[in-house]
């Protein structure tokens, strides 16, 4: 019983990070615009602030994994994620794209640890009989947060404005913070 509220708690971590981390992605370039006056290279400025977070999960991913090896997987979900608080929240505020680029850069440190760490999580705490299951569901709950995250980013933005849209994100991040604080994972 205790390992299914485990797994269920993992599908619903996984998909409120990814609708969390998706809900920006239709107004970021509209952000980086008005950030940028509408003048100069804005759609290549776009790009680099789409790009900077991959750069940042590419080279920091494996040390995370080894990090969680030494202080175990479920702290490193716990600090990614207020860490990711942190760099969301100034990113409703930033005066230019300069100070974007740079939180862009460190929510992609925390982006490094937060999936990889929830599939550990899920694979130490899922039986043998069901792991393709349990793994196909959570790709589901994945796809799912990669759906809702737009449209409601979106929606957002339309009633509260750019950095409405933000300011949400920190309260999903918020949630995620009390819901990984819930249960006490396995670390085999």
């Amino acid at each position: 019983m205790q390992k299914k509220k485990i797994i269920v708690n993992l599908y619903l971590i996984t998909l409120l990070i990814q609708i969390g981390n998706n809900s920006i992605s239709p107004i970021q370039p509209l952000y980086v615009a008005q950030l940028m006056n509408n003048t100069g290279n804005v759609n290549l400025m776009n790009g680099v602030a789409n790009s900077v977070p991959g750069v940042a999960c590419l080279v920091m991913s494996s040390y995370f994994g080894k990090l969680g090896d030494r202080i175990g997987t479920e702290r490193i979900l716990k600090m990614c994620l207020l860490a990711t608080i942190c760099f969301l929240l100034p990113m409703a505020y930033v005066t230019n794209i300069w100070q974007l680029l740079i939180l862009q850069l460190l929510i992609g440190l925390s982006d490094a640890a937060l999936m990889p760490a929830v599939s550990i999580l899920l694979a130490k705490n899922t039986p043998i009989s069901m792991s393709s299951s349990i793994f196909g569901n959570n790709q589901s709950f994945q796809s799912a947060g990669i759906v809702i995250g737009p449209f409601l980013g979106s929606f957002i933005a339309n009633l509260f404005g750019y950095r409405g849209v933000f300011l949400v994100a920190v309260l999903i991040f918020c949630v995620l913070v009390v819901i990984s604080k819930t249960l006490r994972y396995q670390e085999a």
